[in-house]
């Protein structure tokens, strides 16, 4: 086997360890938790992978889906009613701060506010 063969057989190994390594870091996320007393639900979550977010309230099957801005601020609807309906829609705003974001509810029902925390992962 001469050099030019072990430098492509190099590189052919050394390709897919690349590959691996960058998916073990994985993108950035994170998941910042709070209620919405105004709307007399529990616990909500908030999940953010790189430039996307779902936000689900009452920490239920309905998920609010959309992108997160370049600042932090973000917005997303989700229309629970079927097309033949008059529209239910719940909306969600607010923006990622770090360790904090602040969140807007708003449903045909109710409005909240709140201030949401952000959840560290345990290390074990």
């Amino acid at each position: 086997m001469g050099w030019r063969d072990r430098a492509d057989l190099a590189r052919v190994a050394v390709a897919p360890v690349l590959v691996l390594a960058g998916c073990a870091l994985g993108e950035p996320s994170a998941r910042y938790t709070g209620t919405l007393a105004a709307c007399g639900l529990a616990a909500a979550t908030l999940v953010r992978i790189d430039n996307k977010f779902a936000f689900s309230p009452g920490d239920g099957a309905l998920t609010v889906e959309g992108t997160v801005a370049a600042n932090g601020g973000f917005a997303g609807t989700l229309n629970t009613q079927p097309p033949d309906k008059a529209p239910f829609v719940l909306s969600v705003r607010g923006r990622i701060l770090g360790e904090m974001a602040t969140v807007d509810y708003t449903t045909p029902r109710c409005r909240a506010s709140a201030q949401f925390n952000l959840v560290h992962p345990p290390l074990l």
